[in-house]
């Protein structure tokens, strides 16, 4: 299965995001690309305070476990295609799944839907929801 879909930069559908954790940011982008055989995953974002943030991790889409340096979080990633619409990633902290990230594209590839769910030590689960359209460079 392929990935390629999933490459290029995306816009945050504003009003699409549903927090269980956290506040809803302001704007966003999620840009996917790859290098190698890694696919490099940045999320840029405002915050509700107005406040820039970035994050940026690596995967490698083969859904075997990658050394994570999350800190108390998480030690270990693992990222995998399940079909031509749809990349995960697990992160885990001894071995015990602590989240779960499913990006889903719409039947045009031209939307992605995020979902992050926290698995808590309680076995409870919280999950955020947003949206993205895919921005076309021409």
């Amino acid at each position: 299965m392929r990935f390629e879909s999933f490459l290029g930069k995306w816009a945050l559908i504003k009003g699409s995001c549903v927090y269980e954790q956290g506040s809803t940011p302001l704007d966003g982008q999620y840009v996917i690309s790859a290098k190698a055989k890694d696919l490099i995953f940045e999320m840029i974002w405002i915050d509700h305070h107005g406040e820039h943030h970035e994050f940026m991790f690596r995967g490698r889409p083969n859904g075997l476990s990658f050394p994570f340096s999350g800190g108390e979080l998480a030690d270990s990633l693992t990222t995998e295609i399940v079909s031509e619409r749809e990349l995960n990633t697990k992160a885990f902290k001894d071995d015990i799944k602590v989240m779960e990230v499913k990006r889903t594209l719409s039947d045009s590839l031209k939307q992605m839907t995020v979902s992050q769910t926290v698995f808590l030590p309680d076995f409870n689960k919280l999950t955020n929801w947003s949206s993205y359209s895919k921005i076309i460079i021409q």
